[in-house]
């Protein structure tokens, strides 16, 4: 294990941080899944390209930290990323999808109202990202809610693995 630079801090202190920062992903995303400190912003939110940028800078504004060494390109795709030649075909297979479902939850509406609120419910989504992901596979570094709370605690980009929290009483 490397050398990693000790943070005593409160556990109250650094829960209230952590749920913080939960909560502003989910406010700003309208984030209604589960999320843990573990949850990778890009994968498991699917936040990137313009919408990562507009993240970060409104995460450096509200919790006042220091972005100057965070490089974009390591954690995230650009919105003009090789791989987006597949995004497009992807939203019209989804919007197709989609129209499908609503129409077929339509009729079975008229028959079973449960049953329809199921077939609505159903997401393409992660079915099409586990395909995306075969083909494009991600290339780059995880960020995740626990690195964004350690970058809040430390008032500076700075990833999870670099410290050790150490709770004090």
């Amino acid at each position: 294990m490397k050398n990693m630079e000790p943070l005593y801090m409160r556990y109250s202190h650094l829960k209230g941080v952590s749920e913080s920062v939960i909560d502003f992903i989910r406010t700003e995303f309208w984030w209604d899944k589960d999320s843990t400190l573990k949850s990778n912003i890009e994968k498991d939110f699917g936040i990137s390209g313009d919408d990562a940028g507009d993240l970060m800078t409104k995460f450096a504004e509200k919790y006042q930290v220091d972005l100057s060494e965070f490089d974009f390109e390591r954690y995230f795709t650009s919105e003009g990323s090789i791989g987006s030649f597949l995004y497009t075909p992807m939203i019209i297979l989804l919007l197709a999808l989609f129209l499908i479902k609503t129409v077929i939850s339509g009729v079975v509406y008229l028959f079973n109202k449960k049953q329809s609120k199921r077939i609505f419910n159903f997401s393409f989504t992660e079915v099409l990202n586990e395909f995306y992901d075969k083909i494009y596979p991600n290339q780059h570094e995880s960020l995740t809610v626990e690195d964004l709370v350690t970058s809040v605690v430390k008032g500076k980009f700075t990833k999870r693995a670099t410290v050790e929290f150490k709770i004090v009483k």
